[in-house]
């Protein structure tokens, strides 16, 4: 006879294998996250799906990778609590806002007044110039003055909600090509606009879109509050109760930034408008996931003996071995590191997400695979490795086709279940 648990477990495991992780139909739900642009987003029919499935009304969902909040929102819709971190400044900025619930009175007094503020500057503040490959001097001037406007809104989530409407357009009006996240110069570009238009053209229209979309929201209860933690998930959060997430929804980082998908450049000309992140402007890149190559770091992280990361490392060691060209080898060397690196950081990140969910609670991975200078890296194989090292006992995983392809047209949607 099959008892409650396993008729769950069964169910469970019948509902994911019968999904359909394309998820090829568009719907009204995917509009409420398009107040920005961010990388390597997945839909959120995908959330609400394992959400629904694996947690109940009031369970807490958390994202340790929470990017520009997709997880988050969908939590509130289906009336779950909900945590997200993130290391990048923007991701944090956007899913704050995304999550936020806004007076919509409010936010339309609050356009009026900007719009009236900026019509009536006769002469804007000239401002230093850090990013003039990238802008034309008097966009970067309109930009940064209608920044400083922002700054006098009282209430610091309704000047976020602005900001993210300003950080939206930058990439528009700067000299960057629109295509992709990475960061090429498009010279033919017409990029010099002064306030008026800049506002008129951009920034207005971006406001009534984002309010909109929020007029839409406001229809959902949306009962409980969210967290939002600008935060490194290789350090444990002590914010976040131990034994407290049903279940952890994440997609963290296929590598690292500098040769995946490109946080840290989609991210960097809004972080010197907006005025956040590092003063110094120390890349974003360096900071993410395999960001810093530290040999000490993943010689210890060797020494957990998991099968795939030494079959990777053997593989890399064979091209050294071969390689004759000294530039080559080293190039191969610096590339091991950068792997190695990467996967040890994701390690430490998946060991404090253990300590975050609870004792039956779920943990559901999308991730994808990558091939190196000819080197395979089946991410899944690692993941699970790595999750087993933690005692997680995994379920079953799930392939989905990439109908955008900005990224690897195949990602692994898993689930492994805490013990």
């Amino acid at each position: 006879m099959k008892t409650l648990k396993q008729k769950t477990a069964n169910s469970q495991r019948k509902f994911l294998s019968s999904t359909d992780w394309s998820f090829k139909e568009k719907t009204e739900k995917n509009e409420y996250h398009k107040i920005h642009n961010y990388p390597a987003t997945f839909p959120p029919q995908l959330a609400t799906k394992l959400i629904k499935e694996l947690t109940k009304s009031g369970d807490l969902i958390l994202d340790i990778f929470c990017g520009s909040g997709t997880t988050l929102l969908e939590a509130q819709i289906a009336n779950r609590k909900a945590i997200g971190m993130d290391l990048n400044p923007l991701a944090h900025l956007i899913s704050s806002v995304k999550t936020e619930k806004y007076d919509i009175i409010k936010l339309k007094t609050e356009a009026k007044k900007i719009k009236a503020r900026i019509e009536s500057l006769r002469k804007p503040i000239l401002v230093k110039i850090n990013e003039d490959y990238w802008f034309d001097e008097r966009t970067f001037n309109s930009l940064k003055n209608v920044k400083l406007i922002l700054d006098t809104i009282e209430g610091e989530s309704y000047r976020n909600f602005f900001y993210v409407a300003l950080s939206e357009i930058v990439r528009k009006v700067s000299l960057l090509k629109h295509s992709g996240f990475k960061m090429h110069k498009d010279k033919s570009k017409k990029a010099a606009f002064n306030i008026e238009e800049l506002c008129s053209r951009f920034f207005f229209p971006q406001i009534e879109k984002n309010i909109l979309k929020f007029e839409k929201l406001n229809e959902f209860k949306r009962p409980h509050e969210t967290k939002v933690f600008l935060q490194d998930s290789r350090i444990y959060n002590p914010q976040v109760r131990k034994n407290s997430a049903q279940l952890v929804l994440t997609s963290p980082p296929y590598g690292d930034s500098r040769t995946t998908v490109a946080y840290g450049e989609f991210s960097r000309l809004s972080l010197e408008v907006l005025d956040l992140g590092n003063k110094k402007y120390e890349p974003l890149d360096s900071k993410l996931l395999g960001g810093k190559r530290d040999k000490n770091s993943v010689e210890d992280f060797l020494e957990l003996n998991l099968k795939e990361i030494h079959k990777i490392n053997v593989a890399f060691k064979k091209l050294i071995k071969t390689e004759k060209d000294e530039t080559k080898k080293n190039k191969v060397r610096r590339r091991r590191l950068d792997v190695l690196s990467f996967y040890n950081d994701l390690e430490k990140s998946f060991c404090n997400a253990k300590k975050y969910l609870k004792k039956g609670g779920h943990l559901a991975v999308i991730i994808a695979n990558r091939n190196v200078l000819g080197v395979k890296l089946n991410s899944k194989k690692i993941l699970n490795e790595i999750l087993e090292k933690h005692s997680l006992v995994y379920l079953e995983s799930h392939q989905r086709e990439i109908l955008k392809k900005r990224m690897p047209s195949i990602v692994n949607a898993k689930n492994m279940k805490g013990d």
